[in-house]
Parts: C-alpha cells; structure tokens; sequence
C-alpha cells in the first residue's frame, strides 16, 4: 500500500509504514509519474553490496483510480546473478485532499 501527498504540483510517495520511496516527483500533463528507487542490499557478493532498482510508474486518473507498474532488480553492480521482477498495481484514492 501507497500513501501519495501532493504539494505545490509534486508528489511524496510513501510504502505505508514504510520508505518515502520518491519525494517531489514531478506529474506529467497527461496524470503519470515516472521514477526510480534504489537501496543496497547489507549482505555482500564477492566483496560488493547487491542493490535493488526499482523503477517505478504511476498513472492517476481525475476520477481517483490509477494504475501503477514496477520493474526492479536485485543484484547490479556485482558479479552474482541479476534477477528482475515487474509487478502491478491498482490505485484507488481513499481520502480527498487534505486542509
């Protein structure tokens, strides 16, 4: 789950009770954000941290639905074995805009 703020035309997204995985995403005229999000890994692979890419998009619609999309990656930057995963989801606006 996803907690979305807007101020001043950007975004902050949030993982509920999580990382702020973007912070003043830009929104382009057409409702859709594109941004990435990368974390290392505290295990080690032949001497380097793994990371984690994550490339995310999010499509907000003006009825408060949306769709978000996520491809990310385990394992850059080394000589281990990469792995990718793309993964989906559905947005649905619970609360209207705040004060």
């Amino acid at each position: 789950m996803y907690r979305v703020s807007a101020l001043g035309g950007q975004l902050d997204i949030q993982v509920v009770n999580g990382a702020f995985i973007g912070r003043g995403v830009s929104v382009d005229s057409n409702g859709v954000a594109v941004f990435s999000y990368s974390v290392y890994d505290q295990s080690l692979c032949f001497g380097t941290p793994p990371q984690f890419v994550f490339k995310y998009t999010f499509d907000f619609n003006l009825n408060g639905t949306g769709s978000a999309s996520v491809h990310w990656t385990y394992g850059n930057n080394t000589n281990c074995a990469v792995c990718a995963v793309d993964d989906t989801a559905t947005l649905l606006r619970i609360s209207g805009p705040g004060p």
